[in-house]
């Protein structure tokens, strides 16, 4: 008959012993991981808090957008009546665009937000361009008169003719989905 042998009481406290030490470890490699990424959250909204200070004081700093516009310099956009400068800030993306030989499928204006002096109207716009098209719709952003940044961009291959390796039947279409903020002083 075979008997089976209990652990002994010294064998199941350094079992639990184990076990307890190795809870500890993932624990605190858990939190590592957490003070990881709460560190770079922190230093991210730190960052863009610093932006837009930096950015309110320039806004600020330029009462006068005739002479900046005058002398090349880019000016805030008026957006104190947003319906009006949400309007016309889609004409004037959809004049970029088009300009540059793309149609727009689509054109939104999204609700302002003030923060720090500074109001930001966001219009999104989704078209489908070749990459020269969208490089020249984001110089045509830059060079602009008006205080404007693209905030988000989403590239996707729009028509399935992306190859890796070898010759796409046709020019590549992009399909683009960004987000252009134009900047203003609060009243």
């Amino acid at each position: 008959m075979i008997e089976a042998r209990r652990p002994g009481g010294r064998q199941i406290r350094l079992a639990l012993l184990s076990t307890l030490a190795a809870a500890v470890v993932v624990l605190l490699l858990i939190q590592a991981h957490i003070a990881s990424v709460g560190a770079r959250h922190d230093a991210a909204v730190a960052a863009l808090e610093g932006q837009i200070r930096v950015l309110a004081r320039v806004i600020e700093s330029d009462r006068a957008a005739e002479p900046a516009a005058a002398d090349g310099g880019r000016a805030p956009v008026d957006l104190r009546e947003p319906a009006v400068a949400a309007a016309r800030l889609q004409g004037q993306m959809a004049r970029i665009v088009q300009a540059k030989d793309v149609t727009l499928s689509s054109s939104q204006a999204l609700p302002q937000v003030t923060e720090d002096g500074l109001i930001r109207q966001p219009i999104r716009l989704q078209f489908e361009a070749t990459i020269e098209q969208l490089v020249g719709v984001l110089d045509a952003i830059e060079a602009g008169r008006d205080l404007m940044a693209v905030t988000r961009i989403s590239i996707a291959d729009g028509d399935g003719t992306m190859r890796r390796g070898g010759a796409a039947p046709g020019p590549n279409r992009l399909r683009i989905d960004m987000t252009v903020d134009a900047f203003g002083r609060a009243p």
